[in-house]
C-alpha cells in the first residue's frame, strides 16, 4: 500500500515542471485513469479471496492505506516548494539542479 500511495504523489508532483498542482489542475484524464486503474489493480490484489490464496497475499487493514499519506504530501509539498523557488530565483542553484 504504501509503494502505490507514494506512486500516486510522484506521479502527481512529476506532471509539470514549473506549474504547481493548484496551477496546472489534473486536466489529464490519462493520467487521472491510470491512477483509479492502479488503485483498483492494488484493491483487487489485496482483497478478492482467491487471488489472496494463490499469491499467498493477506488482506490489509486501513492503516496501510493512511500511515503513508504524510509522506505523499510531504512530497507534493517538496515538489510544489521547489518550483516556486526555481521561478522566483531564475538561473539559479534550484532551477539548474533541481529540476529534471
Amino acid at each position: 500500500m504504501s509503494i502505490v500511495v507514494c506512486q500516486w504523489a510522484n506521479l502527481i508532483a512529476c506532471k509539470t515542471r514549473r506549474n504547481a498542482l493548484i496551477e496546472q489542475g489534473m486536466i489529464n484524464h490519462r493520467l487521472t485513469v491510470a491512477l483509479y486503474i492502479e488503485s483498483a489493480i492494488c484493491i483487487l490484489l489485496c482483497y478478492i479471496p482467491g487471488i489472496q490464496s494463490s499469491l499467498k497475499f493477506y488482506p490489509v487493514t486501513w492503516w496501510y492505506w493512511i500511515c503513508p499519506m504524510p509522506f505523499a504530501l510531504a512530497m507534493l509539498a517538496y515538489s510544489d516548494i521547489r518550483k516556486v523557488l526555481a521561478i522566483r530565483f531564475p538561473g539559479g542553484f534550484i532551477e539548474k539542479e533541481l529540476l529534471f
